[in-house]
């Protein structure tokens, strides 16, 4: 694998800002840049921020590292470059994170692949490992650290080694430290003697003297030269040495050398008694040794042998404690125990894992550091402890100007960052340059609530008045890490606070790994989580509670309230801490003193008492930092078993999602209180008090608003301005929203929210972030007799400045939620087979607008939807019955409540009778009785002659006959009464003649022929056409016309009034401004689709296939959803200065 793949090294120059590089990556932050340090000769990082050589990486150019302030310099050492960037990916999460039962998309694990393949690039192509490199700095020469040159002072060392330059100028000699032959000598270690000096020190005279050509004396009077002393110690040897019969060779070179030498020295000549060969150690592979004997070779490697091969050594002669190391892949060491291969370990050398602290109560110690399962910490808080104080400061950016000098107990300000974290001093040194060079915090532990990555600074006020630019910034390993619990009892100091994010705890097996508080600390929380903090797979018990009632945080409960889990206190949360496959026992019989995990004294099977005991999960929104965009925490397959403990508490605007979660004898399952909003899924309660509990509202409203419009009674919505926040408010919008509460008119009134809608749809469309504008708010009160019509507001709501105020609703929404006995008590005589009897009233509570959205199926069946029976009716489903109770006013269709019914059909009474009918309808269109029908029938049998005044008490039918008048020329006069007119019901009236007078009714050939200008004229008047008639254009040869046509109703006259001049752009339509002008515009620019029953146009339909070339306009951009497919044969051109977009 080559390194080619992860990273690139270039020379700068002084001027060049840009360096590319082709290897992909994930994010733009695992892109690293280094620089060579020729001194120190390893790479530098350079950040982003950095003071003097900042750089970016440009969406535009995302493979170039650009350095936009100064270019890198030019290489320090010859042939060595000197930027180097490489990519570094984080695999401190992954990147999809699949849960039991979600979805797995082919995207996300491409997208897992994909940063585990990086990090095995980055793997192949690894610096040197910190244990070799100090291990090659211990016992190898080091030439940059090891060595001592001319212009370094002296070090007497034997680490170190000094170059030639280094001796000479260490050992050159002078004039004043060189003792000459005629000058005295001088005893001592800092001068050195010539060779004339020398000899007249120690050669007094020729006669003195013997040299190698002279007969050597045998006195103490004669000085022998070195030449002498050679061939009197040459001659010694050669002569006086004997070498017969012992294979000893004694050799002179001729040039002074005297060799000495073993001529055909053979085993032979070694007694045989004291010669171990191959055979003996076969027979006696185990023998004893001693110091009298020697092995042959063959006997030695069969003595000493050990094996490193893949099959099992196997023959005579193999020794007790011989190893073999089996190379195949498990790497398994075993040793000879004189009849088998016994296995020692497996998997070679235990691995360091800076990331992981091992925790074992039997074998571990507090002392060790944990990243290895061979020294596992003893406790999960020693773990614990070591990763919060895993966290330092640097100075990134000393500063300027400041002035020299050292400055104690200097307080540390939040610069960017969480911002969290108070009260951190440090001691701090500024050069004589102004610049901070040393930053020494002075409380370690107020360190450790501070958040990795954050930057701090000091007041230049501290720092002798002046200055600027000082940046601290926190670092350290802590975040990510993983505390791996083994099997055991762990009793732990409560609370365990996890300072860090992100941080694991995970049992190894769920029944196997209990936590438990000391007796002195059951009262508190057991652990206190961050954000990003995972619990996995622990038994946790032993929380106790006091008794009576009056806590702070909820008043049934005991002042004292321990808890499993909560929040750490200013914790800044970005990830909700995650609670998995975890299991409470809670009994205020358990003893933390004496627990007997396995046979614990309360909380069995079997227990009948019962007394206020520990939590399982408290999520209070109030605990976290003003400023943490969270609150929440969620939790999977988390099982709270607690005789009269509460299960879940949310309050103070807290969120919990959680998904299987069971609840046994609690005093209620899940509370939310005081804004507090839960959402629960496929979860039971089992036995207890209550379980599920809504209260309230939050404590403060969230926001206020501006009645822009006033409110009247029974209106059902409510127009107000953009919300100012309150300061208890951590969200970023100020929009209402249907988890809301609206109260006005002093609170005197509240209501839920139901619909918000921007009253500038257009506006909000543009840049829903952005939207200031007003909001109409949808409120929800409905009518007890029938909840299909909403009665609106009880009260007038005048217009006002911050009128309108707005509250979390205390809400909780569990689907497939079963309620097993709830009610029935919190011991085990709540089972029915102990005379338990259930309380279906305590399956939802609902207190002071606090809401509860549930579907449920308790233990006989019985499947119910909604609320209280009070205040919100039931939809209720009796499988034991077979019966369904719909409550009246619950449905539009229940006839008694329903004012104005509809049938969707025609309505067969099958041959019975329709009864109750009035005797005297007063609409003609109503169904009437059998006797005023009679009585009309009887009133029409009289002779019509003798009455003057003869009515029709019914249609008359002429059949075959005509009306006519006996008298000549008398004009049928039909004389409608008042305004009345003429109606034929959609006949025709036949057989008119073209009238002649202005007031005669005119024929269809007179209107064809002159009426209408059908030669061409000009209408000086308006054209009404009415009852939807059309306006007609027949094409070339009048067989076919295209219309226009008025919709059916028209609420008020609208008038379009046309541009004066046809369009100057192809293409363009006509568009109207809203009040009736007409104008031309680019084609395309009206509301996208909606769906046919909605109100809100959202949606830009297009084909995903190009049929036709097309040329985007000149300064115009086009954007698609994709993916998008070009026809063969057809092009899409985009001109300079245009975009082509497809999403």
């Amino acid at each position: 694998m080559s390194c080619a793949d992860v990273q690139t090294i270039q020379a700068g120059n002084g001027t060049k800002t840009q360096f590319s590089f082709d290897f992909p990556y994930l994010f733009k932050t695992e892109i690293k840049v280094y620089f060579w340090n020729a001194t120190t000769k390893e790479w530098d990082e350079k950040l982003t921020t950095d003071a003097t050589y900042p750089w970016q990486i440009t969406d535009a150019n995302p493979t170039i590292v650009e350095f936009t302030s100064t270019a890198p310099p030019s290489t320090p050492e010859t042939g060595v470059d000197n930027v180097r960037i490489r990519r570094v990916t984080n695999i401190d999460d992954i990147r999809a994170l699949f849960n039991p039962g979600s979805a797995i998309r082919s995207d996300d694990l491409n997208k897992n692949f994909e940063q585990l393949r990086y990090a095995i690039q980055e793997a192949g192509c690894q610096e040197v490992p910190d244990e070799i490199e100090e291990y090659i700095n211990n016992y190898y020469w080091n030439n940059y650290q090891d060595t001592v040159k001319s212009s370094d002072t002296w070090d007497s060392s034997d680490t170190k080694i000094a170059t030639t330059a280094a001796l000479d100028a260490r050992f050159q000699d002078e004039a004043a430290e060189t003792i000459l032959s005629t000058e005295s000598w001088v005893s001592d270690d800092d001068h050195v003697a010539s060779t004339a000096a020398i000899d007249a020190r120690f050669q007094d005279e020729l006669s003195e003297t013997i040299t190698s050509s002279e007969t050597w004396p045998d006195d103490d009077n004669t000085i022998a030269t070195t030449a002498a002393i050679d061939n009197r110690i040459d001659t010694a040897i050669t002569n006086d040495i004997g070498t017969d019969g012992t294979g000893i060779t004694v050799t002179d070179d001729g040039d002074g050398t005297i060799t000495l030498g073993l001529a055909n020295i053979d085993l032979d000549r070694i007694k045989a008694d004291d010669i171990i060969t191959q055979s003996e150690q076969d027979a006696d592979y185990d023998l004893t040794g001693d110091d009298d004997s020697i092995f042959t070779s063959s006997a030695a490697i069969r003595r000493f042998e050990n094996y490193v091969q893949n099959d099992a050594p196997s023959g005579t002669g193999i020794g007790t404690g011989r190893v073999w190391v089996d190379v195949d892949n498990d790497l398994t060491l075993s040793v000879w125990n004189g009849t088998a291969w016994s296995a020692i370990t497996s998997g070679g050398t235990f691995t360091e894992q800076p990331n992981v602290v091992y925790v074992d109560g039997a074998g571990g110690d507090d002392a060790n550091d944990g990243h290895r399962v061979s020294r596992p910490k003893a406790t999960i808080a020693g773990a614990l402890d070591q990763i919060n104080g895993e966290i330092n400061t640097s100075v990134t950016n000393g500063g300027s100007g400041y002035v020299e000098g050292t400055y104690n107990t200097v307080a540390l300000t939040h610069e960017s960052g969480t911002g969290i974290g108070t009260g951190l001093t440090a001691d701090i040194v500024v050069n004589a340059s102004g610049v901070v060079t040393t930053v020494t915090v002075n409380n370690t532990t107020t360190l450790e609530d501070y958040s990795i990555g954050d930057v701090l600074s000091a007041s230049n006020a501290d720092l002798g008045g002046s200055g600027s630019g000082l940046q601290i910034t926190i670092g350290g390993d802590g975040d990510g890490q993983i505390v791996v619990v083994s099997a055991g009892t762990y009793q732990e100091t409560a609370p365990l606070q996890i300072k860090r994010r992100n941080v694991s705890v995970i049992g190894q097996a769920l029944r196997s790994c209990i936590v438990h508080p000391t007796s002195a600390t059951e009262l508190n929380n057991l652990f206190e989580l961050n954000s990003g903090s995972y619990i996995a797979n622990l038994t946790l018990t032993g929380m106790q509670a006091g008794t009576g009632t009056g806590n702070t945080l909820d008043a049934v409960l005991p002042t004292d309230q321990g808890w499993n889990f909560a929040f750490y206190n200013n914790a800044f949360i970005t990830k909700s801490p995650y609670i998995q496959n975890c299991t409470n026992f809670s009994d205020s019989e358990i003893d933390n003193d004496d627990l007997r995990s396995h046979r614990p004294r309360g909380g069995t099977a079997g227990d009948t008492d019962s007394a206020p005991t520990g939590g399982g999960l408290l999520v209070n929104g109030a605990t976290p930092h003003a400023d943490s965009p969270l609150r929440s925490m969620v939790a999977d397959s988390y099982t709270h078993v607690a005789l009269n403990g509460p299960g879940i508490l949310v309050t103070n605007n807290g969120y919990t999602q959680i998904t299987s979660s069971y609840a046994f004898f609690n005093t209620y399952h899940i509370k939310c209180l005081n804004g507090g909003q839960a959402n629960l899924a496929a979860s039971t309660t089992d036995f207890g008090d209550r379980s599920l509990v809504a209260d309230g509202r939050s404590t403060t409203n969230i926001f206020t608003a501006d009645c822009v419009t006033q409110a009247n009674v029974n209106d059902t919505t409510i127009r107000v301005s953009n919300g100012n926040a309150d300061a208890s408010w951590h969200g970023t919008s100020t929009r209402p929203a249907s988890n809301m509460l609206l109260s006005v008119n002093s609170d005197a009134e509240i209501y839920p929210i139901t619909n918000v809608v921007p009253q500038d749809q257009t506006t909000f469309d543009a840049d829903p972030a952005g939207y200031t504008g007003d909001w109409i708010v949808t409120i929800s009160r409905p009518n007890p007799n029938n909840r299909s019509e909403n009665q609106g507001f009880s009260a007038q709501v005048a217009t006002g400045t911050d009128n309108v105020q707005f509250w979390l609703r205390s809400m909780i929404a569990s689907s497939g939620h079963t309620m097993e006995y709830v009610g029935s008590g919190t011991d085990y005589t709540a089972l029915p087979e102990n005379g338990g009897v259930p309380n279906e009233a305590r399956q939802i509570t609902e207190l002071n607008n606090g809401k509860v959205w549930t579907a449920i199926t308790d233990h006989n069946g019985k499947f119910r939807i909604g609320g209280n029976q009070t205040d919100d009716p039931i939809f209720e489903v009796d499988q034991q019955l077979g019966f369904v109770t719909i409550p009246e006013g619950s449905i539009a269709f229940n006839l008694l409540s329903d004012e104005t019914p509809q049938l969707g059909g025609n309505l067969d009474v099958n041959s019975n009778t329709i009864t109750g009918l009035p005797t005297t309808p007063t609409a003609t269109s109503e169904a009437t009785s059998k006797a005023y029908v009679d009585a009309q029938v009887a009133a029409a049998t009289s002779d019509v002659v003798d009455d003057t005044t003869p009515q029709l008490g019914g249609d008359l039918d002429v059949q075959a006959r005509k009306i006519t008048s006996s008298v000549t020329d008398q004009n049928i006069i039909l004389d409608p009464n008042g305004t009345g007119g003429v109606d034929v019901s959609n006949a025709q009236i036949i057989s008119l003649a073209d009238p002649t007078a202005a007031q005669n009714a005119a024929t269809k050939n007179y209107v064809d022929t002159s009426a209408l200008l059908l030669t061409g004229g000009t209408l000086t008047g308006d054209v009404t056409l009415n009852a939807q008639s059309d306006v007609r254009f027949a094409d070339s040869d009048s067989s076919n016309w295209v219309a226009f046509q008025a919709p059916a109703t028209v609420a008020s006259n609208v008038t379009w009034t046309l541009p004066s001049a046809d369009a100057t752009t192809s293409g363009h339509a006509l568009v109207s401004d809203a009040a009736g002008t007409l104008s031309w515009a680019e084609a395309g620019t009206a509301y996208p689709e909606k769906a046919s029953a909605g109100t809100n146009r959202w949606a830009v339909v297009h084909s995903s296939t190009i049929d036709e070339s097309y040329s985007i306009p000149s300064g115009s951009h086009c954007i698609n959803a994709g993916p998008m497919t070009i026809a063969s044969g057809k092009t899409v051109t985009i001109p300079t200065g245009s975009n082509w977009v497809i999403v």
